[in-house]
């Protein structure tokens, strides 16, 4: 009996190790995963500071439910043309019936599909055309960058009819946000 209790002995102080090696691993992990996303936060805030971006000159066609409005980089950062696709636009509108309807829009250069939004052209105090980084608007491949000071006239295309009456909201990638109100 001396062995094998001996034995039995060995056996949990060994799974007792491992069960504390375990235990600590998974801290270790968790710490690491803790710090990792603080940093991002901290970053991402940061960087939403220093980015604003405002919409002028709001535009609407009703009957063919169309919107063309001019949205101004006034921020710090540049936004790449490859972010696109994640700023949110999101109108909030009346249709011709009168029934509200809240309608998130995806960018689409070539405006395949309905409802979009894209980039018209890029200006830059008020005239056409950029210093820097310049955006390449072709429809197959758009690259380049949203400076600061460059003001983008972009078409939004909901393909139903609207009445005067409706609210853009526009988020940038890192939460930057602008909005606008057409009241008739």
């Amino acid at each position: 009996m001396g062995l094998s209790s001996t034995l039995a002995t060995v056996f949990i102080a060994v799974i007792l190790i491992m069960g504390f090696s375990v235990n600590i691993l998974v801290i270790l992990s968790t710490t690491e995963l803790l710090r990792t996303a603080v940093r991002d936060s901290v970053t991402l805030n940061i960087k939403s500071l220093h980015e604003s971006i405002e919409i002028k000159n709001i535009a609407v066609n009703g009957s063919t439910g169309v919107i063309t409005m001019n949205v101004t980089n006034s921020g710090e950062y540049s936004i790449f043309a490859s972010k696109f696709e994640l700023i949110d636009l999101i109108l909030v509108y009346r249709n011709a019936r009168g029934i509200l309807h809240s309608l998130w829009i995806p960018f689409s250069q070539n405006g395949s599909s309905t409802p979009y939004w894209r980039v018209i052209r890029v200006l830059f105090r008020g005239e056409e055309g950029e210093l820097v980084n310049p955006l390449v608007l072709n429809e197959s491949n758009i690259r380049g960058a949203w400076d600061p000071q460059e003001t983008l006239e972009i078409e939004i295309s909901t393909g139903e009819v609207l009445n005067d009456s409706l609210y853009v909201f526009m988020w940038t990638p890192s939460g930057s946000k602008a909005s606008i109100a057409l009241s008739p």
